[in-house]
């Protein structure tokens, strides 16, 4: 490759500012088709050995309706600080859910998570926390999307976001029909407050163990 004299003269300006003692910040970021358990070691052994400040960022893709997908992002990893614990650097279930209780917290959703959460459990279905969400999914694959519910509103006001999918929960309850599931359940996109997310929870419960359900809040 050639360089022209504006290149050169770049090139020399770099390189001698690498030894003055100014020192610089490098990224690397590697790219997979998965994170398993062996990489999360990795990231845990040289950040607790090296402070290497590494972090583990997984995207997650489920598709909620022809032509459209939802992306979940889920972080786990290393924070490098000398103090950081082996428990901060490789997240398990239980830091997962007090990172969303703590998200959901700081918006005001705090008690509606925990009986969103319950509901969830008691419709014998999986409540799978990410940092500002939770995703539910079938107890049997839970790598799949039913529905999910995220906290990202604040203010005096906070709303969370809704979104679930008729053809999922008819792919693994048939005999439950469209009609049934948009009934108990509303639009597949919805706004909540508080009491929005209480209820829908209840509305999930009651859909999956064939109850009925009373009306949404006003």
């Amino acid at each position: 490759m050639h360089l022209g004299v504006e290149d050169r003269a770049q090139t020399e300006r770099l390189l001698a500012a690498e030894g003055d003692g100014s020192g610089r910040e490098v990224s690397a970021v590697v790219v997979g088709l998965s994170a398993d358990d062996s990489l999360l070691r990795i990231a845990t052994y040289l950040a607790e050995r090296y402070e290497v400040p590494l972090s583990v960022v997984e995207l997650q893709a489920f598709t909620v309706a022809p032509g459209a997908v939802l992306i979940v992002r889920e972080e786990t990893g290393a924070d490098a600080s000398p103090t950081a614990s082996p428990a901060r650097q490789s997240a398990s279930l239980d830091d997962r859910w007090r990172a969303v209780r703590a998200s959901a917290e700081q918006r005001g959703f705090g008690d509606a998570v925990d009986a969103f959460a319950r509901s969830v459990q008691q419709a014998g279905l999986y409540a799978r926390p990410y940092t500002r969400s939770i995703l539910v999914t079938p107890p049997e694959c839970r790598t799949r999307f039913l529905a999910v519910v995220g906290f990202t509103g604040s203010g005096s006001s906070p709303r969370a976001s809704l979104q679930f999918g008729v053809d999922a929960f008819q792919e693994f309850f048939p005999t439950v029909s469209q009609s049934t599931i948009q009934d108990m359940l509303g639009e597949q996109r919805q706004s909540l407050d508080l009491a929005g997310v209480e209820h829908f929870g209840h509305a999930l419960e009651a859909l999956i163990n064939q109850q009925p359900t009373s009306a949404p809040p006003a």
